[in-house]
C-alpha cells in the first residue's frame, strides 16, 4: 500500500514463486569481436527478417566456422548476409530472434573496441564494457538459404550507389498506395528503372552503368530493392542475375562481406 497525504493506492503483484525464472546465460566462454563489426553484420541483415517471432524467417543465423563469422537472414523473397574472416573464433551456430538482434544493435551504439559474444544451445550473452545482455535463442531450424544465392551471372550492371538510391526513391514516390513495383532494364551501358504505366503517371530513371551480357528486363519490388541498396556500404553496387525470373544478387564490389538477394516478380507483359 502507498499513502501520501490524502492519496492511497494498493499495488498488487505476483507471488515470488510465480515470477518468471530469469534467462540463464550460456556456459560457453564466448569470443571477442569488434563492436563495429557486429553492429555492421546485424544492420546488414535485419531488414530481411519478418516480424513473426515464431518463424525462422523472423530470425537471423549467426555462425562461426573455419575462421569465418557470418550473419544471414531471409524472409521468403529476399536474403541478406554478412561474412568476414575472424581469428581464433570457436565454431558456433545460433538462430537469433529479430527482437534480440534489435536490442543488440541498440546496445552497441556508441561502443568502441571489442565486445564478448557467447552463443549457447539456448541463450546468447553479449558483454560490452558497461552492459551485459542475456537473451533466449530460437529453437526453429533455419532454412537452407545459400542455394538461392547466385555464384555467377550472365547479366550485370555496376552503378553508382547514391545515384541508384536517388533514382529508385523518385521512381517509387510516384506510385499509388502500396504499389511499389518497378521495371529494371540493363542494356547498352545503362540501367533503367521505370515505374507506373502509360495510362497514368509514368517515370523513367536512366543510370550510367558498366554492363555485361545481353540486354535484359525484369520486375522487382522497389521497396525491397531500396532496402538492399541502403545496406551496401560503398560507392558502387552491382546487380547480377541469370534470367528475368531468377534471383538478383546485389553486392558491393569493394566490400564483398555484404550481400543481398531479391527475387524478381512475375509481371505479365
Amino acid at each position: 500500500m502507498l499513502r501520501c497525504g490524502t492519496s492511497r493506492y494498493v499495488l498488487r503483484g505476483l507471488a515470488p514463486q510465480d515470477y518468471p525464472a530469469p534467462v540463464q546465460p550460456p556456459e560457453e566462454a564466448g569470443f571477442e569481436l569488434p563492436a563495429e563489426l557486429l553492429a555492421q553484420a546485424l544492420v546488414a541483415t535485419l531488414y530481411a527478417t519478418t516480424q513473426d517471432p515464431g518463424s525462422w524467417m523472423g530470425c537471423a543465423r549467426l555462425s562461426c566456422k573455419a575462421s569465418q563469422f557470418s550473419a544471414m537472414a531471409a524472409d521468403g523473397v529476399r536474403v541478406a548476409g554478412y561474412r568476414t574472416t575472424m581469428e581464433s573464433a570457436p565454431e558456433v551456430l545460433a538462430v537469433v530472434p529479430r527482437r534480440t538482434l534489435e536490442e543488440v544493435v541498440s546496445l552497441l551504439r556508441g561502443v568502441a573496441g571489442p565486445v564478448t559474444l557467447a552463443l549457447g544451445p539456448q541463450t546468447l550473452r553479449l558483454e560490452t564494457p558497461k552492459r551485459t545482455l542475456v537473451a533466449r535463442l530460437s529453437d526453429q531450424p533455419f532454412g537452407a538459404i545459400e542455394s538461392v544465392i547466385p555464384v555467377s551471372s550472365q547479366h550485370r550492371a555496376l552503378v553508382a550507389r547514391d545515384a541508384a538510391l536517388e533514382g529508385l526513391t523518385r521512381a517509387i514516390a510516384i506510385l499509388p498506395g502500396a504499389e511499389q513495383v518497378v521495371r529494371c532494364e540493363v542494356a547498352d551501358g545503362q540501367l533503367t528503372i521505370a515505374s507506373g504505366n502509360a495510362s497514368s503517371t509514368e517515370g523513367h530513371e536512366l543510370l550510367a552503368a558498366q554492363t555485361t551480357g545481353e540486354p535484359i528486363t525484369w520486375w522487382m519490388n522497389g521497396a525491397f530493392l531500396l532496402a538492399a541498396l541502403k545496406a551496401m556500404p560503398g560507392p558502387h553496387v552491382a546487380l547480377d542475375l541469370n534470367g528475368a525470373l531468377l534471383p538478383v544478387r546485389i553486392s558491393d564490389p569493394d566490400h564483398p562481406a555484404v550481400l543481398a538477394v531479391v527475387m524478381p516478380m512475375n509481371i505479365p507483359a
